[in-house]
């Protein structure tokens, strides 16, 4: 099954509506057609009746005409005569004509015809006989002869021809009627299913918007939280490099200047901090001491160590929150370069702890306020950098005590050293002792041999 689209279902729709205009269209045509050729079909009737009227008329006239000069003798009652006489056969020949489709009218007709000859024979003879035989002869044809009898009998076919076509026109009014009625019905019908029809697309199509529009906004509602997932992708991507770059200036063994110079130095690169620095805590006597900067000039006479809750570091250490300086005075600290100095705009003074213990203070000088992304990054490396602190302190104070270990075995091996060579000496005497006693002892049995003799 094809799946069609929303131009495509809009184009089917009015190509189907005007599909059906085109058949109501042809419909109405052909009703109104009909109703067109039954129209003339009645007006065709009235013409025959009419003809068949204009024949009975102008047989009577040419009669009477000729009944009113054999009368009086004057020749003016003969215009009429003259006038219709010469009318009576074109227009039986007329209604011939108009009923060729109808064999019995023409049958009639034909008998019209026919008696409408000899009535005209008839007459003329009546005029010979007058120019010939006078007035009374005349008369006495007249009175006696048949053309009473051929009248009689176009009348009686004027009539049948007559009462034919107004059954035919009986019939003619009836199919008019129907047709009418046909036409006004598929005029009607047409009109409803068009209206239907068009009904249907404004409603189809009214839907059809909607739901674009339920779909748009549903398209819209995705696209802001894809670009809020992107946003946040994004910035846990640029926290994750921050933290990757920080953890990578903790990586080796180093002392705390230099582990807090390169640390200093990841943060203020990452985050655009012009100058930073970094000071150590010392938890037993809760000092806190100035061991490295970034772009950090230390004023004159600018001290070096607080004690906890000592101007800002100090408090900073001491309450173990977060600070930030909005309104730097005139004479804080500057940012030095090779073509003036300036005053940052803020300063952020970041505790670092391990076990909530306050091991560091950071703090950072900034142009600009941190934005959101840039106090997270800084709130998450804080710990990282605390265990990084306290391993550097831990290698510290491992290596003083590997080196007093090594100074005090030294120390031991010289000891050592000095007591083996002690032992030798005594060993060295104790042997000089004991050959000074063997030569007293032999010393003494000599003596005592030689007083002996």
């Amino acid at each position: 099954m094809f799946k069609l689209s929303f131009k495509q279902q809009v184009l089917t729709g009015f190509a189907i509506s005007l599909l059906f205009v085109l058949v109501s269209a042809i419909t109405s045509y052909l009703s109104i057609d009909q109703l067109s050729k039954d129209t003339k079909w009645q007006g065709h009737t009235y013409d025959v009746m009419n003809l068949a009227k204009d024949v009975e008329f102008q047989v009577l006239n040419s009669e009477t005409s000729i009944r009113g000069f054999v009368l009086s003798g004057n020749k003016e009652y003969l215009n009429p005569y003259h006038t219709n006489v010469s009318k009576i056969l074109p227009t039986i020949a007329e209604l011939k004509r108009l009923t060729i489709d109808n064999a019995e009218q023409q049958i009639r007709i034909d008998t019209l015809s026919q008696y409408a000859h000899a009535k005209i024979e008839e007459m003329k003879e009546v005029l010979r006989i007058y120019e010939s035989k006078g007035k009374d002869a005349t008369s006495a044809r007249v009175m006696g002869g048949l053309g009473q009898f051929y009248k009689t009998q176009i009348l009686k076919s004027g009539n049948q021809i007559i009462q034919n076509e107004v059954k035919l026109l009986a019939k003619r009014k009836a199919a008019i009627v129907s047709s009418s009625k046909q036409s006004e019905w598929v005029v009607l019908l047409s009109a409803i299913i068009i209206f239907c029809l068009i009904l249907f697309l404004f409603s189809y199509i009214k839907k059809t918007f909607d739901q674009q529009k339920l779909t748009e906004k549903q398209i819209r509602e995705s696209n802001i939280e894809l670009e809020r997932i992107s946003a946040e992708n994004e910035q846990k991507n640029w926290l994750l490099s921050g933290v990757t770059a920080v953890n990578e200036a903790m990586r080796g063994e180093q002392d705390t200047e230099e582990f807090s110079t390169k640390v200093l130095a990841s943060i203020c690169n990452y985050i655009n901090a012009p100058v930073g620095s970094l000071f150590l805590a010392n938890r037993s006597k809760k000092t806190i001491k100035f061991v490295g900067g970034y772009a950090f000039e230390t004023a004159k006479g600018a001290v070096k160590e607080y004690q906890f809750g000592e101007g800002l570091v100090g408090q900073t250490a001491l309450e173990k929150q977060a600070k930030l300086l909005n309104k730097v005075p005139s004479d804080y600290i500057k940012i030095q370069s090779g073509l003036g100095s300036m005053i940052p705009s803020h300063i952020f003074l970041l505790p670092i702890l391990f076990e909530n213990e306050t091991l560091a203070v950071i703090e950072l000088g900034l142009n600009n306020e941190p934005d959101s992304s840039a106090l997270l990054f800084l709130n998450t490396i804080a710990e990282n950098i605390g265990i990084g602190i306290n391993s550097a302190v831990a290698r510290v104070t491992l290596r003083a005590l590997f080196e007093q270990t090594q100074q005090q075995a030294e120390e031991l091996e010289s000891q050592q050293e000095e007591l083996r060579t002690t032992n030798e000496e005594l060993v060295y005497k104790s042997e000089q002792l004991q050959a000074s006693e063997e030569e007293l002892r032999y010393s003494k049995r000599n003596f005592a041999k030689q007083m002996q003799n």
